[in-house]
């Protein structure tokens, strides 16, 4: 099966289909299991029924657009039988509270082409550790200097901000460390304009006030 255009396709039904899917464009909603190896070249793949899988075990799928298990709202598995390529791929990860998340599970070995990762999209923000990729052979080619974007700002290690998080390979994993500090801060717009001289107090948060040169 081979998809060129725009738009989204759904297979919403189980199948038997063992020949490869080629993806070039567009939107692909998989509900259940792939049996045959995947190649996309562009546009996203997504899966809208928890844990699925493609691959036929002993073949290769190669990626080159977007992941997306199960929706940036609800958490998914999409399962790659077989061997993988990533080459530019951007990751969708949705992170929960008690640190459940989206996982890409690889059974085969995985290589990288010369654009590895091109990011990681947190869709649902959490802070936490959370495994978000596993494989059978390791994951020791991974970009762990992979940029990780929230709104589409990259929060990377960042040394600013209220929101970081880092990348880290442990043996067979890669682990999506997120941070976050002072999130209970907002601005409350005393008189109008920011006090250089904290005689008011701008800033509030759950405990108490925060002058301007706190």
């Amino acid at each position: 099966m081979c998809k060129e255009s725009e738009g989204t396709l759904q297979l919403t039904a189980q199948n038997t289909a063992t020949g490869i899917f080629t993806q070039n464009d567009g939107t692909v909603e998989l509900a259940y299991n792939w049996g045959g190896d995947y190649v996309q070249n562009n546009g996203t793949l997504t899966t809208t029924n928890g844990n699925v899988s493609v691959g036929q075990g002993t073949g290769e799928s190669v990626f080159m657009g977007k992941l997306n298990p199960n929706g940036e709202e609800n958490f998914g598995t999409l399962v790659i039988k077989g061997d993988a390529k990533f080459d530019g791929v951007e990751y969708i990860v949705t992170l929960g509270t008690g640190n459940p998340s989206d996982m890409v599970e690889i059974t085969g070995d995985v290589t990288f082409g010369a654009g590895n990762f091109s990011g990681i999209t947190i869709g649902k923000w959490q802070t936490g550790e959370y495994t978000i990729m596993t494989a059978n052979s390791g994951l020791l080619g991974t970009n762990v200097g992979t940029p990780v974007f929230v709104n589409g700002v990259d929060i990377t290690q960042s040394s600013t901000g209220r929101m970081t998080a880092q990348l880290e390979i442990s043996d067979d994993k890669l682990v999506l460390k997120t941070q976050a500090s002072n999130m209970g801060l907002y601005w409350h717009n005393a008189g109008g304009v920011w006090d250089y001289e904290a005689t008011n107090k701008n800033w509030h948060e759950t405990y108490g006030d925060l002058s301007s040169d706190t």
